[in-house]
């Protein structure tokens, strides 16, 4: 059992790290990446991590990223003038929509085993979602949609009863009835944009390498 067990881990181990591992290419392939039809939503049951105001400085971040990642696997990005005047093959990326949630769910915890009146908590949920196509363009200047994808990055509040490191250690919370509570980081949305980046980097990779 416990040998079925592991094989089923070690199967979902590779499965999730081929989702996040790209290819590199043999030979520089070039990349418009193209937002003049990006647009941003928001989805917001909550106002505590998700600030419309920055939504500029996130798509900022993500292009970065996305920049950066792209050319670990030997894959530069250029501008669109440069693409018009290419007598090359060119791939142009084009982000479309970028979806940035903020939900919560209120939990009721009893912290211990005499109040007959629940602690409620709002946990918070985030996500960040990006929508996007590659396109293939041929020497006579045709595009070709190669794929539609998405990237999905998710960070929640922990509300957990497990026993910490120094509960331990003291002897405390055996029968945990205590509850801790864990916000998220203020810049959450700029991780899970990066985050966000470096998954399209490694999808991007690996359609071009099968449409060379």
């Amino acid at each position: 059992m416990k040998k079925k067990l592991f094989y089923f881990i070690g199967v979902l181990s590779v499965v999730f790290s081929s989702c996040a591992v790209g290819h590199k290419l043999d030979n520089k392939v070039s990349v418009v990446i193209d937002v003049s039809h990006y647009a941003d939503s928001y989805q917001t049951t909550s106002n505590k991590y998700v600030d419309k105001s920055l939504g500029g400085e996130y798509l900022n971040a993500f292009i970065t990223e996305l920049k950066s990642s792209l050319h670990s696997y030997n894959i530069e990005t250029v501008t669109k003038e440069h693409k018009n005047s290419s007598t090359n093959a060119m791939y142009s990326l084009q982000v479309n929509r970028i979806t940035f949630s903020e939900k919560f769910e209120t939990e009721s915890v009893y912290t211990d085993g005499k109040t007959t009146i629940p602690e409620r908590f709002d946990v918070v949920d985030c996500n960040f979602n990006a929508n996007l196509r590659l396109y293939k363009t041929d020497k006579t200047g045709r595009e070709k949609l190669l794929k539609f994808y998405s990237s999905s990055f998710s960070k929640s509040e922990e509300l957990s009863n497990n026993r910490t490191l120094l509960q331990m250690i003291f002897g405390e919370n055996k029968d945990g009835s205590k509850y801790t509570y864990k916000e998220l980081d203020d810049d959450v949305m700029f991780d899970l944009s990066r985050k966000s980046a470096r998954r399209v980097a490694a999808k991007t990779s690996k359609i071009i390498s099968k449409n060379l």
